[in-house]
């Protein structure tokens, strides 16, 4: 019993030396970050799925246009997902999901013929996200955009970056075309002749591959490379 008194009085002594109106001050403090940290990550679930709810909206949208039967309805379509996509990446700049609007984002100004809006939307996120799952896809239609704006250097840059890095995609025989026809286009014969011989050597059962036998065969009757 003496024990339990005489530990009640040192606990005693201790609380009055605890400056009190610090301690409501610091507790204060907390209750406010503790708040602060939970209004946050109540809002960042929301942006999380309204975000994710939009995206997949658009997505929607993007595949009805593709599957239009006129281009005005298409075109329609693919406006509604743009304007859909440039709202939520606005409104969620939390989102996880956020790169996914950008890169749908970039695809619908690309669709709708907005290759300078494409273009820069693309090069961004291909420099931000070089090993995404959609990185090969980006870089196809950032490639594109530059051949067709007469910028063949980097639009063969991009096309090997892209049969580099990616190999095993889908997309690589294309590239080592989009790679030939480039260097075709800066008179480069004999580099663009050994490109679709590389495209035939990796690829051989690939559409592309078929393609590249006849500008080989082209090439050597117009006899502009060694054999």
């Amino acid at each position: 019993m003496r024990q339990v008194q005489r530990i009640i009085g040192v606990v005693r002594s201790l609380w009055q030396q605890v400056d009190t109106r610090k301690l409501r001050r610091y507790g204060i403090m907390a209750g406010i970050v503790i708040a602060a940290v939970v209004v946050l990550a109540l809002v960042d679930g929301w942006m999380d799925r309204r975000g994710e709810s939009e995206l997949t909206e658009a997505i929607m949208l993007r595949q009805a246009a593709e599957a239009a039967e006129s281009q005005e309805d298409r075109v329609q379509k693919l406006e509604e997902a743009r304007d859909l996509l440039e709202r939520a990446w606005s409104r969620y700049p939390w989102a996880d999901n956020r790169h996914l609007l950008a890169y749908y984002l970039g695809v619908c100004e690309y669709a709708l013929g907005d290759h300078d809006a494409a273009r820069g939307r693309l090069e961004k996120w291909v420099n931000k996200h070089p090993n995404d799952y959609f990185t090969p896809l980006a870089q196809s239609k950032l490639a594109a955009i530059l051949e067709n704006q007469g910028e063949i250097a980097r639009a063969l840059d991009t096309y090997q970056d892209l049969a580099e890095e990616h190999p095993e995609s889908g997309l690589a025989p294309d590239a080592l075309l989009g790679v030939a026809r480039c260097q075709e286009l800066m008179k480069s014969w004999q580099s663009a002749y050994l490109t679709y011989q590389e495209l035939m050597s990796r690829y051989p059962m690939s559409s592309a591959a078929a393609f590249a036998r006849q500008q080989v065969e082209r090439l050597r009757v117009e006899q502009k490379v060694e054999t």
